[in-house]
């Protein structure tokens, strides 16, 4: 999605989704999405066609038809049709809530940052905004008591998140530098960056011996070191070729390593 089909956001096709549907749990959208523009649109028996279209892709009982309310007029019409589409189909109803902030409160917070992210002011009339203030983390008391109707589909939300077992695990993948002479890469980078403490004239200063010590034992723990030589080997030769190199921002740049190695 991210790398072959992204167009404002990164997207996948059918034939995608079929090929890795193994495991998935589906659910079929927001006012956005396929399945709800067309029942806004009023083509219910299209949408009723696409549902079906979505659950033969799939393995059985991984798609769920997803009703919100956040007091939006177009949402009841969708509910409506969902419960129309699951009577029709027995597929399974998921409630799920929008959420853009933490508390109820929090509402005009986020208004603000619409406006900054636009470039607008609370003033303006024709602006991106919310609807509703309903866009918040809903309890699960709120929750049942919105979809009293459906109560099975609230117990789905449960169902859903209990039966989700993703593991990623938590590990950098860094490309392999290729040091002189095999050197170990962390072996490398200390001898850079004592060679330039010795250019600043700084490699008999017991202040900087130490805090070097101390990052590159830093460096060296998180799995960095060829992170760094990387970055020193495209910055070395930007600058000996006359590449323009802008400021680095962050612990990182600011680093004496950084700064020892001419980045």
């Amino acid at each position: 999605g991210f790398l072959e089909g992204y167009y404002y956001d990164p997207r996948i096709d059918k034939e995608l989704l079929a090929g890795h549907a193994k495991g998935l749990v589906v659910l079929s959208g927001c006012l956005k999405s396929e399945i709800n523009q067309l029942i806004t649109a009023g083509d219910v028996k299209g949408a009723t066609r696409l549902v079906m279209e979505y659950r033969d892709l799939l393995e059985p009982g991984s798609f769920f038809l997803e009703i919100m309310d956040h007091g939006l007029e177009k949402q009841k019409q969708v509910v409506k049709a969902m419960l129309e589409i699951h009577e029709k189909t027995k597929l399974p109803l998921v409630a799920t809530n929008d959420c853009h902030y933490a508390n109820k409160e929090d509402h005009a917070a986020h208004d603000a940052r619409l406006c900054i992210a636009t470039g607008r002011k609370l003033a303006d009339t024709q602006r991106l905004t919310f609807e509703s203030h309903e866009f918040y983390f809903k309890t699960g008391a709120e929750m049942a008591k919105i979809f009293h109707f459906a109560p099975e589909a609230v117990a789905n939300t449960v169902r859903i998140a209990e039966s989700c077992a993703l593991e990623i695990p938590m590990k950098t993948s860094m490309p392999r530098f290729p040091t002189p002479e095999g050197l170990p890469e962390e072996v490398y980078l200390e001898r850079l960056t004592r060679e330039g403490l010795k250019r600043l004239g700084r490699d008999a200063d017991p202040a900087y011996l130490e805090r070097l010590a101390y990052e590159l034992g830093v460096i060296k723990k998180m799995g960095f070191s060829g992170y760094f030589l990387i970055v020193w080997d495209f910055i070395k030769h930007a600058k000996e070729n006359g590449v323009p190199v802008g400021p680095g921002r962050g612990s990182g740049a600011g680093s004496l390593a950084s700064y020892a190695l001419n980045i």
